[in-house]
């Protein structure tokens, strides 16, 4: 174990996950969409941190469906003042199955256009009625190992903006240690794809996503420091980091 990091997650259970590539040519930023203020009343990391994307980015994000816009609202949530509860992969595989057998339509619309947008009404899927344990926008806290981490990319949360300091980084958590292999720079096409396939089957088994949110997020929280983390125990952490990839296997 490398060491201990402390993350507290603020939950958002996330129906639908959209992706649109960011563009490396323009400057960080040059496609943001939307200009309105981020609020800064809360303060989930103590001391102000606001970033470029704070002004330039609204709690909806861009989003155009109203099912989009509350989910953009849920994610952008930094203001969860529930006193936090240790989760763990098993809580989340028995949600998963809720949501599985609540007849949600989910899936990535990006690859498949035909899906419905997320439902308005959230509290009827993700409410503590639903869920029956905690519920979306409660504060968590989960207790595993940093399995690897990977950029976000431009989408109706921040507004399509590109560049990193406007993304979310994703971190994969798992109850132990994964040990993710990385195949060599030389290697073949097939050993490549084997690597992958394999890193692919141990995150499904028994691991989740969080996602460290761009806004109000200190400097020191950037994707370099925390691929350091990689395969270190995780014990809490900061209510900007949001637990999604619902529907992915947890």
């Amino acid at each position: 174990m490398k060491g201990t990091v402390v993350f507290l997650l603020h939950l958002s259970l996330v129906a639908a996950l959209l992706r649109l590539p960011a563009s490396a040519q323009k400057q960080p930023g040059a496609d943001c969409t939307r200009h309105d203020k981020f609020p800064t009343s809360c303060k989930p990391f103590k001391t102000m941190h606001q970033q470029k994307i704070d002004n330039a980015c609204g709690l909806s994000g861009d989003a155009q469906d109203e099912g989009d816009i509350a989910q953009d609202k849920a994610k952008n949530n930094l203001c969860a003042s529930t006193d936090p509860a240790e989760i763990a992969t098993d809580d989340l595989k028995k949600l998963q199955a809720r949501v599985d057998d609540s007849g949600l339509v989910y899936g990535n619309r990006h690859n498949n256009p035909s899906l419905p947008p997320p439902p308005v009404d959230r509290g009827h899927f993700f409410g503590k009625p639903a869920t029956g344990g905690f519920a979306e926008g409660d504060t968590v806290s989960f207790v595993g190992y940093i399995a690897e981490t990977k950029p976000g990319s431009a989408e109706t949360v921040n507004c399509h903006c590109n560049g990193a300091t406007f993304n979310y980084i994703h971190i994969s958590l798992a109850p132990h240690a994964l040990h993710l292999q990385k195949a060599a720079k030389n290697a073949s096409a097939t050993t490549k794809k084997q690597v992958t396939t394999q890193n692919n089957e141990a995150l499904c088994t028994d691991s989740l996503t969080a996602e460290v949110t761009p806004h109000l997020r200190p400097p020191a929280y950037n994707r370099t420091a925390i691929d350091k983390l990689i395969d270190a125990k995780v014990c809490k952490g900061f209510r900007a980091a949001v637990l999604r990839h619902f529907p992915s296997p947890v």
